[in-house]
């Protein structure tokens, strides 16, 4: 239930201008996730993606070093969590909202001596992945529905602009810059072509 549209409807505002939460799905991986410490969690990775799979590749020094039964990898439909057991330590990886679902079952690890690949199988073979986490689609469909029911319906360029550029990295908010320059440019030039023209 959408909290803010009932309270906007029971206070007679238009309900359907109210964005929709689109809340991440989050992985629950039992046991498996109990006792990791935030020091263990490993923040370094890269992934890519083929027609079958999405890898991720985790650096680690001498793993091959490391008995497999202190290698962990639990696979869900849409998480995974990896753990690597070293002197004691757990050190860990995790992505409880994966992008799309997988298949678990031929979803796999392999171990080599400077990284650990992780290969987690589409469960719909050929579909392209925006990215490794949901986080990207969630913010889309919510940008989605504000352009056509919300407040960014029959927004401006800059306006629209202005929005991207509040939740977009520090690359993309200097391409956002460079937009809004070249928009702002172009609206002075019409301008002035208009006045002469009159």
């Amino acid at each position: 239930m959408n909290v803010e549209a009932v309270l906007a409807a029971d206070d007679g505002k238009d309900a359907a201008a109210i964005v929709p939460e689109v809340v991440a799905l989050k992985t629950d991986f039992g046991e498996a996730d109990q006792g990791l410490e935030m020091i263990g969690k490993i923040t370094k990775y890269s992934w890519d993606q083929s027609k079958l799979n999405v890898s991720i590749y985790i650096p680690f020094d001498a793993l091959s070093t490391i008995p497999e039964s202190d290698i962990t990898c639990v696979f869900k439909p849409f998480g995974v969590l990896v753990v690597v057991r070293k002197a004691g330590k757990k050190l860990w990886y995790k992505m409880p909202n994966l992008c799309n679902e997988i298949d678990t079952a031929a979803s796999s690890r392999k171990v080599k001596s400077d990284q650990l690949v992780v290969k987690l199988r589409k469960l719909e073979q050929g579909q392209v992945w925006s990215d490794l986490s949901d986080d990207k689609d969630r913010y889309q469909k919510q940008r989605e529905y504000r352009l056509e029911h919300g407040d960014l319906k029959g927004a401006t360029t800059e306006q629209l602009l202005a929005d991207m550029y509040k939740d977009a990295n520090d690359e993309d908010r200097a391409g956002l810059r460079d937009a809004m320059r070249i928009n702002r440019q172009k609206r002075e030039e019409e301008a002035k072509s208009a006045t002469a023209r009159t």
